[in-house]
């Protein structure tokens, strides 16, 4: 009896070990899951997301102005979503050094390799205090990857129809990824 008892509490603690690296396994690929973003570079690019709650908002308001104008839509709200974040390019001076190396190997062979060097400076100017900034290229607004619409009209589905078509024109977006649906009163 006493050894049965002894058996099952060494069970019980490889069961809850076990457990506890499941959970924390589990809490890393979460982790890992929300933060795919701090594991993307991107080449010759800068994002900056600082306007991006700005763009949304105007968006948002645009579309809510647009959807209420059409007949029998009545009071809506508007959601959009983002699918990357406003770049803005910076100008940028390269220098390329290629360099190809011959190397003698022990059969009298000669081996060559090719070595690449590219060393990239922003270009700066500078304003009347001495502070420098970046010569900006181009913005490149954020892409819009949807739109949910909450409408009081929503019910009727030629309102509905109309509002998929304006938005989808609107936002240059595919109307399957736009959602319209009735507005909670």
């Amino acid at each position: 009896m006493l050894k049965n008892l002894e058996v099952q509490k060494l069970n019980f603690k490889k069961i809850y070990k076990n457990q506890k690296i499941i959970f924390i396994l589990f809490i890393v690929g979460v982790i890992l899951l929300i933060t795919p973003s701090f594991f993307k570079h991107k080449k010759n690019k800068i994002i900056e997301n600082s306007g991006n709650q700005k763009f949304v908002e105007k968006i948002q308001n645009d579309i809510a102005d647009m959807v209420s104008n059409i007949e029998g839509a009545g009071k809506s709200k508007v959601l959009i979503t983002l699918d990357e974040g406003e770049e803005i390019i910076y100008l940028a001076e390269k220098k390329e050094n290629s360099q190809v190396i011959t190397d003698e190997n022990s059969y009298n062979q000669n081996l060559k390799r090719k070595t690449d060097d590219i060393e990239k400076k922003y270009i700066t100017t500078k304003d009347s205090n001495g502070n420098e900034t970046p010569v900006i290229i181009k913005k490149i607004e954020p892409k819009i990857r949807g739109a949910v619409i909450s409408c009081q009209g929503a019910k009727n589905q030629e309102v509905r129809e109309n509002i998929i078509k304006m938005v989808s024109v609107a936002l240059d977006i595919n109307s399957s990824k736009i959602c319209v649906t009735k507005f909670r009163k």
